[in-house]
């Protein structure tokens, strides 16, 4: 699997709890070539990674108690989220395992040289958040070693405004006509486009799934990446039918070291 980029989908959330840095840390030992998460807001505009709106489906009271159900992550402050622990429901092993901030993972990126892709859940974000947001890549001096996923052309234009040198991945409805005006909107941005593999992974997704002909009419434009896979056989297909460029798993595939 040495050609073919392996993308781990909120880490390596097969053996460790997703988007927690015990995951992203899997992810760059086991050498998995990109990073994706997902980011929300504390209501003190702290940027966290977590991928509900809500905790109750990862996180955890440390001593036990339950928490009040559907209780989002954007009613808690900083210092409130970080009372509850992130990989008890995982595994009794991840018991106390924090909610990470961005930086933690941005901070894991700069060290490594393991690039994160940002999932497009920051399409929804207010202006402020995403300002936020943006800042931070910056500041941390990853402008140009991060990637955007943007499900829409407004949003690529708006990512590259922000962030001139990010890496634009484009998850959205393919045609030509789509491919040829994100790819006049991005000058000289790497543009990876994202088509789905159609599994029960993917299903939900209403995009029509890969197929060799949008696969080569992704090629004429961009790199292609497709999600989400699991098994050898998938991953044979996507490589061999396909010609995928980047694959997206939750760490069932690995990387060959």
């Amino acid at each position: 699997m040495n050609r073919v980029i392996l993308q781990a989908h909120r880490g390596v959330s097969t053996e460790y709890p997703e988007n927690t840095m015990s995951a992203f840390r899997a992810a760059v030992a086991q050498g998995y070539g990109i990073i994706e998460l997902d980011p929300k807001f504390t209501s003190d505009d702290h940027c966290v990674i977590l991928h509900d709106s809500t905790v109750n489906r990862t996180g955890r009271r440390r001593d036990g108690a339950p928490l009040p159900d559907s209780l989002p992550i954007s009613a808690l402050t900083l210092n409130e989220a970080r009372e509850l622990e992130f990989g008890g429901w995982f595994s009794p092993v991840f018991s106390g395992e924090p909610l990470p901030l961005l930086g933690d993972a941005l901070s894991l990126s700069r060290e490594t040289g393991v690039p994160l892709k940002i999932d497009n859940v920051i399409e929804r974000f207010t202006e402020s958040q995403r300002a936020l947001l943006f800042g931070e890549i910056r500041q941390a001096g990853l402008a140009d070693h991060i990637g955007i996923t943007c499900s829409t052309i407004g949003f690529a234009r708006r990512a590259v405004e922000a962030l001139p040198r990010a890496t634009i991945h484009y998850d959205g409805f393919v045609d030509e006509e789509t491919l040829e005006t994100i790819k006049g909107a991005l000058a000289d941005n790497d543009l990876c486009v994202w088509l789905r593999f159609d599994n029960r992974m993917t299903s939900w997704n209403r995009n029509p799934p890969a197929t060799r002909e949008l696969a080569r009419l992704v090629h004429r434009f961009a790199k292609l990446g497709v999600w989400i896979l699991s098994e050898r056989q998938e991953y044979d297909r996507a490589v061999g039918e396909l010609g995928a460029d980047i694959i997206e798993t939750t760490g069932a595939l690995k990387p060959e070291r």
